[in-house]
């Protein structure tokens, strides 16, 4: 893996490196002197551009060590086609204002490859897995809960949660049946 990069700025950027040989991503610095004021949002210049490989991205991702200041670096998707320079976005989250002298390392970039598979279209899902679409820490199904159902003899069917336990067992009753049953909750996925 490659990257190529351009100065932007021949007098004053620094290339971006990884500090470790184990390191994740490639350190980022600031171009010049700054001051990130307490809930403020800056638009920080690397001086730097960056030629991401083929089916790579770039991720501008946060340094733990601002991190631990309340600096949050709003984080941006480099597409492998883009050409220009990178650009930080910090936000200060903290208590203080935050300076940022010219060569501070401010981000970090992560070269990430990029699924190459194709879209299908599916009306419900054909495997079904614990989770499925739930997020946001919805892995807790609620009573009310909209789910498809895991048929060992078909697709997935609709239902909704009745009633919730404490072990692993959840009761439904399933869209167009006057009955409940009462199933695992691992064979239950959200589906609103």
């Amino acid at each position: 893996l490659r990257l190529r990069l351009k100065r932007t700025n021949l007098n004053c950027a620094l290339a971006p490196y990884r500090a470790t040989p184990e390191a994740a991503g490639f350190d980022l610095h600031a171009l010049q002197d700054c001051r990130v004021n307490v809930h403020d949002v800056q638009l920080i210049e690397t001086g730097i551009g960056v030629q991401i490989p083929p089916e790579h991205f770039g991720l501008i991702a946060p340094r733990s060590g601002l991190a631990l200041k309340g600096i949050q670096v709003l984080s941006g998707v480099i597409d492998a086609d883009y050409q220009g320079e990178i650009k930080v976005i910090l936000k200060n989250n903290g208590s203080s204002d935050l300076i940022v002298h010219a060569g501070d390392r401010i981000a970090q970039l992560l070269v990430i490859p990029i699924y190459g598979g194709k879209v299908q279209k599916l009306s419900a899902p054909t495997s079904l897995i614990e989770r499925g679409e739930a997020g946001f820490g919805s892995t807790n199904v609620n009573n009310g809960a909209k789910v498809w159902v895991q048929s060992p003899k078909g697709p997935p069917e609709q239902a909704e949660i009745i009633a919730t336990g404490n072990d692993s067992t959840v009761l439904i009753m399933k869209s167009g049946q006057e009955k409940w049953e009462y199933v695992p909750a691992s064979k239950c996925y959200l589906r609103e």
